[in-house]
């Protein structure tokens, strides 16, 4: 038991409000005006130690000595995100059985292979990444197969897979323009999206912040944005909500939470 912990089982309450406060190193800080503050103010995304971070854990996935990789971490069992899962089964069906999947900042096929064990009785399953130039060299050179590849941006993608289902998992809190990427995702023919792992907070604005990640995980800071949920609602406005349901990430601070939709994008969907 801590010092402080033990404090505050032994002093009144309002003492216990005075025990001393560890102060948070790591999750959302700051209320910066911009996005460039923000990115002023981290790392950013293009550290080649990232990359190799993640390589190296999708590596002991693929060659079967972790069963499942999540923001470079393994898992000695598969983290489903079963929502997720869900809403791709539910797009499949909706499309005679045809998966065509362009999951925009996929890093290198993370949700692809958490799911395959499920999405391998359909029959037709393209997966396409959107990802970092390096992120995308890596994935070709090392996973990409009949079913998985990788593309610089959504037009190629597009162009090779004609996707049916947008998935954007924790991806566009780290996006300087998340509207533009929703919008091209349904120009190119998406008539579902998934979003997952989305922070949220209340209030009427978003908030623009640095995200610092505990360096025993990956020493690194991203700029990131926490949507307002009345906005993030109101953007939605004309899409078919099918079901929202709450993110699985703890808060990292400043009031957020997770949540994540399934929403149908067809025309009179």
């Amino acid at each position: 038991m801590t010092l402080r912990s033990l404090l505050r089982q032994l002093l009144p309450p309002a003492l216990a409000r005075l025990a001393p406060r560890r102060r948070r190193r790591y999750g959302f800080f700051g209320d910066y005006p911009d996005w460039a503050g923000a990115r002023a103010a981290s790392a950013g995304y293009d550290q080649e130690a990232i990359l190799e971070r993640v390589l190296a854990a999708m590596r002991e996935v693929r060659d079967g000595r972790a069963a499942c990789e999540r923001d470079s971490c393994l898992f000695d069992s598969v983290q489903y995100a079963w929502p997720l899962l869900t809403g791709l089964l539910w797009a499949a069906a909706r499309n005679g059985g045809a998966l065509r999947v362009m999951d925009y900042g996929g890093s290198l096929g993370s949700l692809y292979f958490q799911g395959r064990a499920f999405l391998a009785g359909l029959p037709l399953v393209r997966w396409g990444v959107v990802e970092q130039p390096a992120f995308v060299r890596a994935g070709r050179r090392e996973f990409e197969d009949g079913t998985l590849a990788f593309f610089e941006n959504a037009a190629d993608c597009a162009a090779a897979l004609a996707p049916n289902t947008a998935v954007f998992s924790s991806v566009l809190q780290y996006l300087e323009d998340p509207r533009a990427a929703l919008e091209q995702a349904l120009a190119h023919g998406c008539t579902t999206l998934l979003l997952d792992r989305l922070p949220v907070i209340d209030g009427p604005q978003d908030r623009l912040c640095v995200q610092r990640v505990d360096p025993a995980l990956m020493a690194a800071s991203y700029p990131c944005r926490l949507f307002s949920e009345q906005r993030l609602r109101r953007s939605l406005d004309g899409l078919r909500i099918v079901a929202e349901f709450p993110g699985a990430d703890p808060s990292l601070g400043l009031g957020s939470r997770y949540m994540g939709f399934i929403i149908d994008c067809a025309p009179g969907g």
